[in-house]
């Protein structure tokens, strides 16, 4: 992907994770957003499955899944609506940001595509002439031969 069709998506995303970051470091330990929340605005198990339409073992099913990080995307929404919410899902940096993180990618992928050999810049697994396999032979461009003879001795 191009650098300026990363730019303006790149912003974007900075600025929402700045949001989720102020979030998370608000709520601290939540045990469970959808427990948290259900008490929150004052909601019971009971009145919770009626708004989703589901017994009252599945709300604590749910919260326990969430606990266990285990709930799925589309059940999450749902308890959301329930709970007169919007599920905000984001992906936030751990140290560096987005920009850095775009930067190191590019440069380990520039390394890995050229590797210095004797004869210069090669790609990796472009060979280069003769390969060893642990039989002590090596092959050279004319087929296999024994390590240590010459390329017309047949003898290896």
């Amino acid at each position: 992907m191009e650098k300026q069709e990363r730019e303006k998506p790149t912003r974007e995303l900075v600025e929402a994770g700045m949001a989720l970051r102020m979030v998370q470091e608000k709520a601290g330990k939540v045990q469970g957003w959808l427990r948290t929340v259900r008490h929150a605005v004052g909601i019971t198990v009971a009145e919770m499955a009626r708004r989703m339409g589901v017994g009252g073992s599945e709300v604590y099913r749910m919260e326990y899944a969430e606990g266990r990080g285990v709930i799925e995307l589309q059940t999450l929404r749902r308890a959301a609506e329930a709970l007169g919410c919007d599920l905000v899902y984001g992906l936030s940096p751990r140290e560096e940001t987005l920009a850095a993180i775009a930067a190191d990618t590019e440069a380990a992928r520039d390394r890995s595509v050229w590797k210095r050999g004797r004869g210069g810049l090669k790609r990796p697994g472009s060979g280069g002439g003769r390969r060893r396999d642990r039989g002590g032979m090596r092959r050279s461009r004319q087929g296999w031969r024994r390590s240590g003879g010459s390329i017309g001795d047949s003898a290896g």
